[in-house]
């Protein structure tokens, strides 16, 4: 009998969890914000988003960054694996940040990809995605105590961090053992 995937994210929600572990386009956005707002409608509980992803789509991540954002209930992060990129933006966006001792962190500049040069829009669409930017790394640097330009530092480096280095820089709330069944 194989379970599928379904069924795996159906017991998740029935413990108030959301898995994430893959990459963030918007399929996996639909269904991350679809289960916060369902999640909501049935009491303002904590959810734990556990996250294990590489990262993805700036836009799909943002979409996620708001349902965070506007959840009556807090959403506490879980990172037990890689936290990288959108991801990161991701979990930043949580009310409580959680990691497994060896999960690792990356972050960069917002990417842009697929975006023509001779569209008419495209300074706008430039303008918007360097406002998402400075805002997040505001974020990154109000939730974590560094100084702004140290978190623009790391952004243009594309920083890796493992989870003591991330705990000491204010980037997580706590490092955490898993549990046993």
């Amino acid at each position: 009998m194989s379970i599928s995937e379904r069924d795996i994210n159906e017991a998740f929600l029935a413990r108030r969890q959301i898995l994430l572990q893959e990459e963030i386009k918007c399929s996996v956005q639909d269904r991350i914000s679809a289960s916060i707002l369902y999640l909501n409608l049935q009491n303002n509980s904590t959810i734990t988003l556990i996250i294990n992803s590489g990262g993805g789509l700036a836009v799909s991540g943002m979409y996620i960054c708001d349902a965070i954002r506007n959840s009556p209930a807090p959403v506490h992060g879980l990172v037990i694996g890689d936290a990288h990129s959108a991801a990161f933006d991701i979990f930043q966006h949580c009310d409580r940040r959680l990691c497994y001792k060896h999960a690792r962190l990356m972050f960069h500049a917002i990417r842009l990809n697929d975006l023509p040069l001779d569209r008419d829009d495209f300074d706008d669409h430039i303008k918007e995605f360097r406002e998402w930017d400075d805002e997040l790394l505001r974020l990154f640097s109000k939730k974590s105590g560094q100084p702004l330009g140290r978190i623009r530092t790391w952004s243009r480096q594309e920083r890796y961090f493992g989870a003591k280095e991330a705990l000491k820089l204010g980037l997580i709330d706590e490092i955490v053992m898993p549990k046993r069944l």
